[in-house]
C-alpha cells in the first residue's frame, strides 16, 4: 500500500515538474510571452497594475457613468418634440442648466449652454439667448426648455444656434404649437 501511494505521488510530481520545465509555446502575431514568477509571500495582496505613463489618459480611472449625448439640432428635432417630464429631460440632457423665467408669462425655463468655452458666463434672468456669445463662438448654442405649469411637462424647446451657411443666428422650436418652426433672430 505504501508503495502505491509513493508511486502515485511520484507520478503526480513528474507531471507537475514536467509542466514547469517545458518550453513556452510559441505564439503567432505580436503577442508577447510573459514569464510568471511564483508568489513567495502568501500574506500580501497582489498590487494592482500601474498605469502606463506613456499614455496621456492612463492615470485617469474609467468611470461607468453614462455620458450625456451631444446636444445638437438633430437631438432637439428628434428627442424634444414630445412632452417630457423634468426627470426625463434631466436623464436626456443632464443637470447642468440654469433656471430662468419666461419673459412672456414668468413660467420656469431651463437654459442649457451648449459647449461653452472655459470661463463662459451669461447671467440673464429671463429666457433671452446670448446672441453675442453665440455669434462670437463663446458658446456653441443655447437650449431653452419651457415647462407647462398645468401638465408639469415640457411646453416646447428652443435651440438657438449660429448657422454657418446662412451666417445668421437661428432658433429652432421643438414641441407644442411651434414644433419645427425656425426663426431668424439676427
Amino acid at each position: 500500500m505504501k508503495k502505491t501511494k509513493l508511486f502515485v505521488l511520484a507520478v503526480c510530481t513528474m507531471i507537475v515538474l514536467g509542466g514547469c520545465g517545458s518550453k513556452p509555446q510559441e505564439t503567432s502575431g505580436n503577442a508577447a510571452v510573459q514569464e510568471q514568477k511564483p508568489n513567495t509571500n502568501t500574506n500580501q495582496t497582489p498590487e494592482p497594475p500601474k498605469p502606463d505613463a506613456s499614455k496621456p489618459d492612463a492615470a485617469k480611472p474609467e468611470t461607468s457613468e453614462p455620458k450625456t449625448p451631444a446636444v445638437d439640432l438633430e437631438l432637439v428635432k428628434t428627442k424634444l418634440k414630445d412632452p417630457m417630464t423634468k426627470e426625463q429631460v434631466t436623464k436626456l440632457l443632464g443637470d447642468r442648466y440654469t433656471k430662468v423665467t419666461s419673459a412672456l408669462d414668468d413660467a420656469e425655463v431651463w437654459r442649457y449652454d451648449i459647449e461653452p468655452k472655459t470661463g463662459y458666463k451669461f447671467d440673464a434672468k429671463e429666457d433671452m439667448p446670448d446672441l453675442a456669445g453665440i455669434k462670437n463662438k463663446n458658446v456653441k448654442a443655447q437650449l431653452f426648455v419651457s415647462w407647462d405649469p398645468g401638465t408639469k411637462k415640457t411646453a416646447y424647446s428652443a435651440y438657438v444656434y449660429y448657422d454657418e451657411q446662412k451666417k445668421k443666428i437661428l432658433s429652432y422650436y421643438a414641441g407644442g404649437e411651434l414644433n419645427g418652426k425656425v426663426d431668424e433672430i439676427q
